[in-house]
């Protein structure tokens, strides 16, 4: 057990190095080997190339699930469930945004900022927005805060703001997969 979890390990941290991701025929190699590695009953090596694979096909899903470039900067009109609790001040509010309908390929988890909304916003409310949007950026400074990558390792596949007109709908709340998000809004909201 400890052979194969410290093999399973190797192999995540082997990936972490790699400059860039591999091409999809390595992992269709690596998965090939790793059925033969099954086969010969070599443990240690079959949880190595486990690691190494699930890092990779890992990464490979967050990097296709940003922004495509054609869409960055227009108008886009998305439906989905406000995801966290909102930061709001009187000058706007910010919060995650899962799209659950769009005409155009998008993240599926936006970072949305919504200046002087008319509505009060609550985690798991249903809305439709129109957007507009840009891939996840950071400044570059050295020792500073990196936002790109926290976008990353949060989800976050764009960032935007919500758009004026035509007016945002509110419609409803979404359940049951929110329900964490809104018990948290509702005790947020006594406080």
């Amino acid at each position: 057990m400890i052979l194969s979890a410290s093999a399973f390990l190797a192999g995540v941290l082997l990936a972490q190095q790699f400059a860039a991701l591999p091409d999809k025929l390595l992992l269709i190699a690596l998965g090939l080997c790793a059925a033969l590695m099954a086969w010969l009953r070599y443990r240690g090596c079959l949880f190595f190339i486990i690691g190494l694979v699930w890092v990779i096909v890992f990464a490979m899903a967050r990097l296709a699930d940003r922004l495509p470039e054609h869409l960055a900067g227009v108008d886009v009109e998305i439906s989905g469930v406000i995801a966290d609790l909102p930061e709001q001040d009187e000058r706007r509010a910010r919060f995650d945004f899962i799209i659950k309908k769009s005409a155009q390929p998008l993240p599926s988890k936006l970072r949305l900022s919504w200046y002087y909304p008319s509505d009060d916003i609550k985690a798991g409310q249903h809305w439709t927005f129109t957007v507009r949007l840009k891939p996840p950026h950071g400044s570059l400074n050295p020792g500073g805060f990196d936002y790109e990558r926290w976008l990353f390792t949060e989800g976050t596949g764009a960032t935007g703001y919500v758009r004026p007109f035509p007016k945002p709908v509110l419609s409803g709340r979404d359940t049951p997969w929110s329900s964490i998000a809104v018990w948290r809004q509702t005790i947020s909201d006594r406080l």
